[in-house]
């Protein structure tokens, strides 16, 4: 990496911390939300870069080039998020305030029927060796091991915390049925072994809570707690990945939470971008299309090539570049900013139906706020847009579909909510 003045590079990151908290506090008197959009991202940032540059870390100093990205992104995203949330939209938006029961218990029955299914796929792919089970899940997930993998039993998994969210808000379901999807959801957390994937149950789930204004202390303790417990759990069983004799605390902080942001400003400094159009923010596209070439290759790959293909040594080891690295590799500084823009605009227009109660914006605006609150660890909008459009669908379908199941008597009869 180039030189950087040590001095100047706290300082400046110091300034931009405190201006990101100042645009949050703006953004906090115009919505009056701590979940909004314009809030959540410069709240993040804010807090990321003061945390870098005053926590006593091992971690390399940035650079002007990484501040002034962050900056182009932070800015491009707040403004277009702010100006989604406010715009006027036709009243044929605010419809599909509630859903149709029926479809909500077909949901459940596929789950329960594939539970089963991921549950034999798991233990293929585990293996008979109970000291490797949770290693090679692991494994198994970051595509190492090719022989066996979940392929469309990841729909069902996806389908368990939309009607587990689902159920949340609405609160009108007994207790059990709330038991039963939070079990299933915990056993497919670990059956991905991605400590990611309790992300997008916990952190929905207080969007949901926030929404149905039930957001109390005794719940965000529990999240807090449930969080806490599961983080650990996944990283202790996991045991193979290094994270050089850190702490399980040290290693979140330091590869997760601020590791990123360093891995990022390799990126940057190396020059390289994607060797294909759209390589990871337009992925989506490029599969539906048949674009994808199997020769085509990672570009993290390429930069990061020393020690572990595709880790970058900060010095510590990781594989976290922000949310920020995918529209950057893809599309350089403007393209970061176009990005931006578009993330705002679907933040801001979900969140705007949100707050009047249209179930699948609520779903999918919990989907959006998890990947607000994690903009340091990776791109879960562009790179996974295949699960944001899933978390948008299934509750949109239980809301649009207009017949209800009478099992009984085998017929089908109008619903409206």
């Amino acid at each position: 990496m180039a030189d950087v003045n040590p001095e100047l590079s706290v300082a400046l990151g110091v300034l931009l911390g405190c201006v990101f908290l100042l645009l949050c506090g703006i953004s906090y008197k115009k919505f009056k939300s701590l979940i909004a959009p314009g809030v959540v991202v410069p709240f993040v940032w804010g807090s990321l870069l003061l945390l870098y540059n005053l926590l006593d870390t091992p971690l390399y100093r940035l650079s002007n080039s990484l501040y002034f990205l962050v900056t182009l992104w932070v800015v491009s995203f707040t403004f277009s998020a702010n100006f989604f949330s406010c715009i006027k939209l036709n009243k044929s938006f605010y419809k599909y305030r509630d859903v149709n029961r029926s479809v909500l218990s077909l949901y459940l029955i596929i789950v329960l029927i594939c539970t089963p299914l991921i549950i034999l796929r798991m233990i293929k792919m585990g293996g008979s060796d109970i000291n490797m089970f949770f290693i090679r899940l692991r494994l198994a997930q970051a595509g190492m091991i090719d022989e066996v993998n979940y392929g469309i039993l990841r729909y069902p998994m996806t389908l368990a915390v939309v009607v587990f969210l689902i159920e949340l808000y609405r609160n009108k379901t007994s207790k059990g049925r709330i038991g039963l999807l939070l079990i299933l959801n915990v056993l497919f957390i670990f059956a991905v072994m991605a400590k990611t994937q309790f992300f997008w149950v916990v952190f929905p789930s207080v969007a949901i809570l926030y929404f149905a204004s039930r957001l109390s202390k005794k719940y965000i303790y529990w999240i807090c707690s449930i969080c806490l417990i599961l983080f650990t759990a996944i990283q202790i069983v996991r045991g193979g990945e290094n994270s050089d004799g850190l702490s399980v605390g040290d290693a979140f902080m330091q590869i997760y939470v601020l590791g990123g942001m360093p891995a990022l400003d390799q990126i940057i400094d190396s020059g390289e971008h994607s060797t294909s159009f759209g390589y990871y923010t337009l992925s989506f596209f490029r599969k539906i299309l048949g674009f994808v070439d199997s020769k085509e290759s990672n570009i993290l790959i390429t930069i990061f090539n020393e020690g572990r293909p595709g880790y970058a040594y900060v010095p510590v080891p990781t594989n976290v570049y922000t949310a920020i690295f995918s529209s950057y590799l893809d599309f350089g500084y403007i393209g970061a900013s176009i990005f931006a823009i578009i993330y705002g605009m679907f933040a801001g227009i979900l969140y705007k139906l949100a707050k009047r109660e249209v179930i699948w914006a609520i779903i999918g605006y919990g989907y959006i706020f998890a990947t607000l609150v994690f903009q340091f660890y990776s791109d879960a909008i562009f790179v996974m847009f295949s699960q944001f459009i899933q978390f948008c669908l299934f509750p949109f379908i239980a809301c649009y579909f207009s017949y209800q199941l009478s099992i009984g008597k085998f017929s089908l009869k109008k619903w409206s909510p």
